[in-house]
């Protein structure tokens, strides 16, 4: 298709095309020579296995809650068990002692 051939409108997208196709070769360019940061390579190999065994603990949680239902019930009385108040209210407090 050549360039005489095209209406006003349809040499406006080919430009808005050309343009955008400009930026992702310029894009794409300058992903290639990036370097890659290694995390790893910032972290000893004690904070490694530290890591490791959260994230696979992490891991091993979210299975076992996502096994059951009763886990999410049983974690959330066990939260409400934790923020309970005292059992003679917030104003009750042993007397001291002399």
């Amino acid at each position: 298709m050549d360039g005489a051939t095209l209406s006003p409108r349809e040499r406006h997208l080919l430009a808005a095309l050309e343009a955008e196709l400009r930026v992702d070769v310029e894009l794409d360019l300058r992903l290639r020579t990036m370097r890659h940061h290694q995390v790893r390579a910032l972290l000893g190999p004690p904070c490694r296995a530290l890591l490791a065994a959260l994230l696979v603990l992490a891991a091993a949680v979210a299975e076992a809650l996502r096994l059951t239902r009763a886990g999410l019930v049983l974690l959330a009385a066990t939260a409400a068990r934790a923020v309970r108040p005292s059992p003679g209210g917030p104003g009750r407090r042993r007397p001291h002692l002399p």
